[in-house]
C-alpha cells in the first residue's frame, strides 16, 4: 500500500498541471473601528493578472497569531489560529466561516500556534505553549489540532524551546519532521513524538544573516526561503550607519543549519511579507511570495524572479497564508513511526545514493550488503533489476522520476532519484 501510494504521489508530481490560482487569507483593516483586529476572508490570487478574489461573502473579524495558519488541500480549508483559543476554518468549496475553541490538556492559558500542515497524514502541527501563574511561560511544547473536534494533544513530554522566530514553518512530509527557527537555530521536530529531530546552528556565508518566508519543495525535497544580506553600502538619505540591504532565494540545510543562496542576483524588493509567507508549485518550481503590493514568482533553479505581478483587490488590502493545490499534494512518509515494530521497512535511513540527479551510474553507500536492488517508474512498472552491487548504470532509462527498492537482509528501503 505504502509503495502504491508513493507512486501515486510521483505521477501527480510528474504530470501536474502549473497551477493558476493561489489560495489566501484576504485581510483588510478594521472598518468599523480604527482599535478592532482585522477583517478576514477566504480568498484567491490569480498568478497572471494579480487580482485577488473573494471567496467568502463576508469578513470575520479575529486577531490572529502572525504565523498561526495554514491550509488543507484535501478539504480546501484554510485554518486560522486565533487569540482568544480558538480556531476559524476557511471555507474555499462554499466561501463560510466558522470558529470553534480548541482545549489542550494544560490547565491554564495556553496559545497553539505557528502551525504548519503535514500532506502525507493530513494532521494540522504546531507549537503549544501554556502559561502559569502570573502569566509565566511553562515552555514550548509540540501538539497536534484535531480540526472537527477542536483537542489538541500534545506529543512532545518536554519542553523543546524557549520561544519562536516569526520567520516560517514547515513540515517535510516524508521525512515527517516539523522546522521552525527558534534562536540561533534551525529546529526540527519529530511528528511521531513530539521530540527534537535536529536542531543545528544556522550557519550563512558571506554578509547574510536572516532567512525567512522558508518552505519546502517536494520536487527536489529542499527548503527554501528568502536570505537577507547586510551590506556596506549606505543607504541614501539616511543617518549614518544605515545600511542598504539585499535579498535573495536561498535554502538550507536542515541537518547541519547551512544555508546557501540560490539567486546570483538580487531579488527586486527587500521585505517580503512573512504573514503571506510562501508556497512553492513544484511542476514549475516556482517559490511564490509577496510583499502585499505584488505577488513574486522565483525560479527555484536560478533564484531568478521570473515574474512581478501587481495585486488587485476585489475587497481588501493584503493577504496572508498563501498556498496552492500543488505542493506536496498526495505526499507519502519515507520515514517510518520509530515507535512502531516494522520487520519489511527499516526505520532509519540505511542508504545514500549519489549523484541525484543522475546521467548514467548511480552509486549506493551503505554500510550494509545489498542483496538486491529494483527500479520502478513512475507508473509502477518493474524497469531494471539487480543483485549484489552498489553501482547502477541507469543510463539506459529515459529521463524523469524513479523509485529505487533497496533489499538488504530483512529490510526494504525506498528511494526516489532523477534521472535527466
Amino acid at each position: 500500500m505504502k509503495l502504491n501510494l508513493l507512486f501515486t504521489f510521483l505521477i501527480n508530481l510528474m504530470v501536474a498541471q502549473p497551477v493558476n490560482n493561489l489560495f489566501t487569507l484576504v485581510t483588510r483593516s478594521n472598518t468599523s473601528s480604527n482599535s478592532g483586529p482585522n477583517q478576514n476572508k477566504a480568498g484567491s490570487i490569480n498568478i497572471s493578472t494579480g487580482y485577488v478574489n473573494d471567496v467568502s461573502t463576508t469578513f470575520t473579524e479575529q486577531s490572529f497569531n502572525v504565523a498561526g495558519g495554514d491550509f488543507d488541500p484535501i478539504q480546501s480549508k484554510m485554518f486560522l489560529m486565533t487569540g482568544n483559543s480558538t480556531f476559524t476554518t476557511f471555507n474555499f468549496n462554499n466561501g463560510s466561516i466558522t470558529t470553534i475553541p480548541y482545549t489542550t490538556s494544560f490547565p491554564g492559558t495556553t496559545y497553539f500556534d505557528n502551525v504548519s500542515y503535514s500532506h502525507s497524514n493530513n494532521t494540522l502541527y504546531g507549537l503549544v505553549r501554556p502559561f502559569g501563574a502570573n502569566n509565566v511561560s511553562l515552555g514550548v511544547f509540540f501538539g497536534k489540532l484535531n480540526t472537527t473536534t477542536g483537542q489538541v494533544t500534545t506529543l512532545s513530554t518536554n519542553s523543546i524551546a524557549n520561544g519562536y522566530q516569526l520567520a516560517g514553518t514547515i513540515i517535510d512530509p516524508e521525512l515527517m519532521v516539523y522546522y521552525f527557527k527558534t534562536g540561533p537555530k534551525f529546529l526540527g521536530i519529530d511528528l511521531y513524538n513530539g521530540t527534537i529531530y535536529s536542531q543545528p546552528d544556522i550557519v550563512y556565508s558571506s554578509n547574510d544573516y536572516d532567512f525567512s518566508n522558508f518552505t519546502y519543495n517536494c520536487a527536489d525535497n529542499s527548503i527554501y526561503g528568502i536570505v537577507r544580506e547586510m551590506t556596506t553600502i549606505q543607504m541614501p538619505n539616511a543617518p549614518s550607519g544605515v545600511f542598504i540591504q539585499h535579498s535573495r532565494l536561498g535554502k538550507i540545510d536542515p541537518a547541519t543549519g547551512i544555508v546557501t543562496r540560490v539567486s546570483q542576483t538580487i531579488l527586486p524588493n527587500l521585505y517580503y511579507s512573512v504573514t503571506a509567507g510562501a508556497t512553492i508549485d513544484p511542476s514549475t518550481n516556482t517559490f511564490y511570495c509577496s510583499d502585499n503590493t505584488n505577488l513574486y514568482g522565483i525560479s527555484t533553479v536560478t533564484g531568478i524572479a521570473v515574474s512581478t505581478t501587481p495585486l488587485v483587490f476585489e475587497n481588501g488590502n493584503f493577504v496572508n497564508f498563501i498556498a496552492n493545490t500543488n505542493d506536496c499534494s498526495g505526499a507519502t512518509a519515507s520515514r517510518l513511526d520509530p515507535n512502531l515494530s516494522n520487520t519489511i521497512f527499516d526505520l532509519k535511513r540505511n542508504f545514500e545514493i549519489y549523484p541525484n540527479p543522475v546521467s548514467s551510474i548511480l552509486t549506493i553507500q551503505s554500510e550494509k550488503s545489498i542483496d538486491t536492488i529494483e527500479v520502478f517508474d513512475a507508473l509502477g512498472r518493474l524497469v531494471l533489476t539487480k543483485k549484489s552491487t552498489n553501482t547502477v548504470d541507469v543510463s539506459s532509462l529515459q529521463s524523469g522520476t524513479y523509485l529505487m527498492k533497496i533489499g538488504s537482509q530483512n529490510s526494504i528501503e525506498n528511494i526516489k532519484f532523477i534521472k535527466n
